[in-house]
Formats: structure tokens, sequence, C-alpha cells
């Protein structure tokens, strides 16, 4: 009985144009050991009848990838579990986003153990999780059009990361807000029959940036993109709508990664998320139920990104991508992976992956307008085994290194400018005034913020004459980081009229606290004076030259990074002379913060990577 069922469902797949890879399904239920006969039994229950056969297919797709996929178990898990129900008894999807804190905190992965679905889904789990889907996709017009093949994928599978094994689609059955938005999207005739249209419309934004997190956390938790994400993923796989995790290993311009849910629509390809306005992207990948592939044998360690088979390369599905091709010195060429890696967070990370044939590694489908790194693993460490390089749209390259010369530049930051600017949009449409008397009816008005200026340091030439009274006013609300009155190059002090009691921050040096004028902010000196400048740094973020800090000039060389220049900065600038040139350089900030992005020079500038 058992081959005869085996024969049918590959008939009917190999009928389909769909095929399972080379034995799967019966490599799975042999890595099933004792829990064999519950998967044989979901797989008998739908060949009874020939009604069944996509039923059929479902189970055994389900079975066929269901190696590798697990989630975890303990006392410490369960009791956490416990009361993120009681905190959350109306919040299922954000109760299971919340999940994956636990077993993703370090320090607690000892205290959980793992669970192979494979050896332990029953068959009445997989019969009543198949018939569930089944019944979504006769009854939603939002699927009428997905294919059998994009229904595995985006909407069958059973879980997305490692969490409890409950049925998603079970969830329309204790959510409040999946029972409503199910109810109003099936009122949507005009477009319920598109799933991003749905989708958008039954996105759960009430929920919360932050949730109080039960022992043995025991504190508010801001929640990242990938629990935000999880929350989306679960909500829209309970009603029904394909979608899948993707996430951006690491940006190519900025530090940090992203990820975030998203949906497989019948009609439009693949969305543009918000994000991708903002940032360059080396890689995109899609978390997958479906195996994607087999993982090499390496005696070298493997990065954990690059461990998990169920990841899809989807970069060139958002951006133009290029080919690129590097060489590998001869002593790596052994067999041992070689990653192209991106610099984030002070340290280079990975984002692609390929095994080298004949001193050469091919990469596909990289995102361009980023510096990428070759390297390897080199015992327990990563080793560079080329140089860092440019790539271009057309696959040309530019690689940094020293070419001998020697060039001079200045320096205005060491990270780029945050694309928001907020603090220099909060100054837009503010008014500069002197006057004579305190009630301001000789007030001069001789200078007005008309443009956003990001995060630079301002300078606002004053009018000739003294006066005794100078004031902000504000259009809206002005966020001002480091307040300066010069005269003669130097500062001079007024006292602070109808200023808010955090009006001194401004004042203080620190150009990361910052005093919020919501009403005018008027300073008294005492005496009519002559100004030459007001200047005024906005809100930001930390990451400009400040005068008194101490800033380290790194050059990228085999070696790693080394010190070229060191210097203590006397304004908002800092200017470097004779340095090597042609390289990839990193300025650090001595003092404070962590926030560096390499950069190359160009016309005696910095343009960062």
């Amino acid at each position: 009985m058992v081959h005869k069922v085996l024969l049918f469902i590959l008939v009917l797949w190999n009928c389909s144009c769909t095929r399972l890879h080379e034995g799967g399904l019966e490599k799975a239920l042999l890595a099933a050991g004792d829990n064999r006969g519950e998967l044989q039994a979901a797989l008998d229950y739908f060949s009874r009848s020939a009604e069944d056969s996509l039923k059929l297919r479902a189970c055994a797709f389900l079975i066929a990838h269901m190696p590798g996929h697990y989630g975890y178990e303990g006392e410490g898990l369960d009791a956490f579990r416990l009361e993120l129900d009681s905190l959350y008894p109306g919040s299922p999807y954000l109760r299971q986003a919340l999940q994956s804190v636990y077993f993703r905190t370090s320090e607690l992965g000892n205290m959980v153990r793992r669970v192979d679905d494979i050896q332990e889904i029953n068959a009445d789990f997989l019969v009543k999780h198949i018939e569930r889907c089944f019944a979504m996709r006769e009854r939603l017009p939002w699927l009428k059009e997905t294919t059998f093949e994009e229904f595995c994928d985006y909407v069958l599978p059973y879980r997305c990361e490692h969490e409890r094994l409950e049925d998603v689609a079970a969830l329309q059955d204790t959510s409040l807000f999946c029972k409503e938005a199910f109810r109003l999207a099936m009122r949507l005739e005009d477009m319920n029959d598109l799933p991003c249209a749905v989708a958008r419309f039954c996105a759960p934004d009430g929920y919360p940036a932050s949730a109080w997190l039960p022992s043995p956390f025991r504190y508010h938790y801001r929640l990242s993109c990938y629990e935000m994400a999880l929350v989306q993923f679960y909500a829209w796989r309970a009603m029904g709508v394909p979608c899948a995790m993707e996430l951006i290993p690491a940006w190519g311009d900025v530090n940090g990664s992203h990820t975030y849910a998203t949906v497989i629509d019948s009609y439009f390809r693949d969305g543009f998320p918000e994000e991708f306005r903002y940032h360059k992207i080396p890689k995109v990948y899609r978390m997958m139920y479906r195996r994607m592939g087999e993982m090499p044998e390496e005696r070298l360690p493997v990065p954990e990104f690059f461990q998990s088979p169920f990841l899809l390369d989807v970069t060139d599905r958002y951006v133009h991508t290029a080919d690129v091709e590097v060489d590998v010195p001869e002593e790596y060429d052994d067999g041992r992976s070689v990653y192209l890696c991106v610099f984030n967070t002070g340290d280079w990370t990975a984002v692609a992956r390929a095994v080298p044939q004949g001193g050469k590694a091919r990469f596909e489908k990289m995102g361009h307008g980023v510096v990428y790194l070759p390297m390897c693993h080199d015992s327990l460490w990563m080793r560079a085994v080329g140089e860092p390089f440019v790539l271009y749209r057309d696959g040309s390259r530019q690689v940094l290194e020293h070419n001998g010369d020697t060039v001079s530049f200045t320096a205005w930051r060491k990270y780029p400018e945050n694309h928001l600017g907020k603090g220099g949009a909060s100054m837009k449409g503010a008014v500069f005034e002197c006057a004579n008397r305190a009630d301001f009816r000789d007030a001069r008005a001789f200078f007005r913020v008309e443009a956003n200026t990001l995060m630079d340091v301002c300078r606002v030439a004053c009018p000739e004459g003294r006066y005794r009274y100078w004031r902000i006013r504000p259009d809206s609300l002005c966020q001002v980081a480091e307040l300066a009155f010069l005269a003669d190059g130097k500062a001079v002090d007024g006292v602070g009229v109808n200023i808010p009691a955090v009006g001194h921050l401004c004042f203080d040096g620190d150009p990361l606290s910052y005093a919020v004028f919501s009403e005018n902010a008027v300073f008294d000196f005492g005496e009519p004076v002559h100004l030459d400048t007001i200047r005024y740094l906005p809100l930001n973020d930390g990451n400009g030259i400040y005068p008194g800090d101490y800033y380290d000039l790194r050059l990228w060389t085999p070696r790693g990074w080394i010190s070229i220049s060191r210097k203590r900065a006397t304004g908002y600038s800092l200017a470097f002379e004779d340095i090597p040139s042609g390289g990839l350089y990193l300025l650090k900030n001595v003092y404070r913060g962590d926030d560096e992005r390499p950069f190359a020079i160009e016309g005696g500038e910095a343009v960062f990577y």
C-alpha cells in the first residue's frame, strides 16, 4: 500500500510540471523515524479519493520539505508563552511574534530544546491544516488567480520560523481583528480579487511599537522590524493572503539590516517597500518553506545566515543587479566558500556566498552602487581574499586600494546624513529677529529658514547695529541641539527669557541633547550688543564633526583597518592633508558613538558607501 501511494503521488507531481527534489518525499519519510506512520496516515487519508488529488499533492509538498523546519520547547519557554497568552489575550499575532524574542535571546538558547517537525507533527494536524487552507482557496476571491505552486509556497505552510505549532489559518476563529477584516474584505467587490488590496485594507495597524515582556525579561520591549513583520505576516496568512517574509542581511549604504512582510500578488509583480527608496540594497532574500537547495558540507564554519536551505534570492525582483566574478588566491581555492561582504556596524557582514571553481568565485544578482569585500573563513576568522570594490550596474568595478599618491580632503561627517533630516526640517520657517524693546515692537527680522538643512551646522549673518534682545520665532517646533551667539568670532552669553526648562541643553556642548522651542525663544544680553553670527546645530544623530572631539582616520589594507591620522576638531569640519589616496577610509570619533561608514575621496570630499 505504501509503495502504491508514493507512486501515485509522484505520477501526479510529474504531470503537474511541479517537481519535488529528487527523492525528497522518500528522504523525508525516512528522516521521520518513528513518526513515519503519522505522516503516512495523512498521505493515506488524501489518497482515498481522486477528488483529493490536489490535497494529496499539498500534503506531499509539506512532508517533502519538512526536514529542517523545527520549533522549540522548554519549561521556561512554556511559562513565557502562558504569560504572553494572559497579557495579550486578544492579540494572537502579537503573541506569536513575541515568542521569537525568547528563543532568539542568546543567553536563553541553552534553555530550550529543538523539536524537529518531521519527527513531531501528527496526521491529525496535517489533515486539519490542509483542509482549512483548501477551504480558503475555494472561498476567497483573492486566491482565485493564485497558481497551485504559489498556493503551496505562500498560503499552505504552517509555520514561518520556529514558533509554536499553531494552525495559523485557525486563528480566524480566535482573532476579533481577523473576523472583522475578513467580513469587510469580502465586501470589497471591486478589488477583493487582488491580494495586495485586501492586504493593505486588513493591515493590523493597531499593534503597539513596544510591548511588556514577562519573566525572565520584565521590561518594555521595542519591537524590531522582524517582530513587526511577523505580526503582519501572521495576520495576512490567517486571512489567506499569499505572503512571505523577506530580509536584507545588511544595507549597502547605512548600518543595520531589515526584515519585512510582503504580499505575493496574482496581478502585480513584487512590491516596492518604502525603505527601498532611500537605501542601497546588496541582497534581498525570501524566507521559504520550500527547500531551495542542499547545503554543501564544509570543514570550516559557515555564517549562521547561510546555514539555512530555505532562502530564495529575490534581489533582481526589486533592483537592477549585476553578476560579478572575483579571483580567489590559490591557498583559499580548496572548496571552502567565498563570501561577498558589506560593511555593517563596525565589521564586514556576508551577504552572498559562492563556492569557487578554477580560482574564480561567481556571484549572481548583486545590487550595484555598493562596496563589496571578498572574504572567506580562515580557521575561526573571516579574512579578506581581495581588495574592496564598488560594483556598477553594467558589471564593471572600481577597486579601492592605495595608488601611491596622496590626497587632501575636508570631513564634515563620519556617517551619511539621514534622508529624513528631522532636525533641519523642524527649523524650516523659523524667523530670527532682534530688537531693543522687550516687547519687540521695534523688531527687525533679518533671517528666515527657507529650506531643510538636514543635520548641518548653520550660520546666520546678523544685521549691522546693536540690539539688546534677540529671538527665534518658530513656525512650529524648533529642535536645536547647539546654539551660539558670536561677536568677533567669540561666544557672547545672553540670558534666556521665556525659555523652556530644557533650553539649557542647546548650550551644553553635547550634539545629541537638544532643546525644543514651541514658542518665541528670547535672549536678553543686558545691553545692546553687536553680533556677527548666530550659529545653530539642529537636532542630529551625533555623527558630524564637533569642536573638542578627537577623530581617528583609518585606511583599509589587507591587514584590516589601520590608523593614518588622528586630530582634534576645533570646529564643525576637519581638514586632512597628504593622506594616501585611492583607498577606502573610515573616520571614527574616539570619544563617542559607533556609527561609521566607509568612504572614498572624490574632489576633496568624502563619498560614503
